[in-house]
């Protein structure tokens, strides 16, 4: 935590002399805390104030200003559109992304950019920390290199494949639409990579058709990656 970072907003009582940490802690105007769980538990319990419309409160962790509004926290200022949940660097041949979808947001958009020797990605969609292979993974597929153009399909598969890269950089933009709700997740991805010289397109819909809720994905690769995967979700308002 830093310097001016809080974990209780005290309610004074008449006569009560204040602490030099307490005068401390008033001087910064709006209440600092590391993040939003050292936020939520700073107030409604003894000695504390309760939480009410018009609060304040500054987050360490994303460098955010929010306001209660009297039911929820909300954003100071214009939402962005995109909102920043994780990221991650430690990449090589298989990695989990956990806890990156919850009913905070709907949809999400996944950005991976990476390096490679020639390899073949998959994706499995996951939930408390465990893979999702059951054979419901579906996916269309269309390739493009040079002026050549290929088409797949997969139905009834384990995982989602053909996410490629190669030697140079190359780079998945996914679309992740519904992952949390108890309903099929589909998936918009844009794939491209450096083949030599020459860049390809891969475009997949994908789908998962069974209607449970995942809180992450794991992306497995046969040569190992290096780079990172920064996962958003699209804000609501």
């Amino acid at each position: 935590m830093g310097a001016n970072a809080q974990t209780s907003v005290p309610a004074f009582v008449t006569g009560q002399v204040l602490t030099a940490q307490q005068q401390t802690e008033i001087n910064t105007g709006i209440p600092v805390f590391a993040d939003s769980s050292a936020r939520d538990a700073a107030f409604g319990n003894s000695g504390e104030k309760t939480l009410a419309e018009g609060q304040y409160a500054y987050l360490e962790d994303t460098n955010a200003t929010q306001f209660y509004d009297g039911s929820t926290w909300q954003a100071v200022g214009v939402n962005p559109g995109l909102v920043f949940i994780q990221s991650t660097s430690s990449l090589s041949t298989s990695f989990s992304m956990n806890d990156v979808f919850s009913s905070t947001y709907d949809n999400y958009r996944i950005i991976l950019a990476m390096t490679s020797s020639d390899t073949n990605l998959t994706m499995r969609l996951r939930v408390g920390g465990t893979d999702n292979s059951a054979a419901s993974y579906q996916r269309q597929r269309l390739f493009v290199a040079a002026t050549t153009v290929t088409g797949a399909r997969t139905t009834g598969a384990t995982s989602w494949t053909d996410f490629l890269s190669n030697a140079g950089k190359s780079f998945l933009i996914m679309d992740v639409i519904s992952p949390f709700l108890a309903e099929s997740t589909g998936v918009w991805l844009q794939n491209g990579y450096n083949s030599s010289i020459n860049p390809a397109m891969n475009i997949h819909s994908l789908n998962h058709s069974v209607t449970s809720s995942f809180d992450g994905f794991t992306i497995t690769s046969s040569a190992a990656l290096t780079g990172t995967c920064t996962v958003f979700g699209y804000s609501k308002s």
